[in-house]
């Protein structure tokens, strides 16, 4: 029975042991700029996707800014942004009015330059959308 039980452990410990060659995924990174070229001073409202829990932003852009709005962190390959969000809303406010100027939804990814191809988090990609009077007006 001693025998027995040697056996089984020895077996078990040589069957857990462990693996050297570990595989990680890195967490990559996106950056999804606004870059504002209309005359107006703009305030969004954005939903992210269901992949980040539906979760709504805000932010402001002023005339002839650029601006990141959103950085997504993803493993296995970086986020698109048809992946990231679910619809962008622009408004301007004069006198205290909000006023809803623009929609964009669905997100379609040609819409949006891939400014810098990175791989890893220390070279996040970087995804802009110019906004112009044609677009808003």
């Amino acid at each position: 029975m001693k025998k027995l039980i040697i056996i089984i452990l020895s077996i078990s410990l040589y069957c857990c042991e462990k693996d050297n060659n570990i595989i990680i995924d890195p967490l990559e990174l996106s950056n999804f700029n606004i870059k504002n070229e209309s005359d107006s001073d703009l305030n969004l409202e954005f939903i992210l996707s269901n992949d980040y829990l539906n979760e709504k932003k805000k932010e402001s852009i002023g005339t002839k800014e650029s601006k990141i709005i959103y950085e997504a962190k993803q493993i296995g390959g970086f986020a698109f942004p048809d992946q990231t969000f679910k619809e962008i809303k622009f408004y301007t406010t004069e006198q205290g009015t909000k006023t809803l100027i623009h929609t964009i939804s669905p997100i379609i990814n040609e819409d949006w330059i891939m400014l810098l191809n990175g791989n890893h988090s220390e070279n996040p990609v970087h995804f802009e959308l110019t906004i112009t009077n044609e677009i808003i007006n």
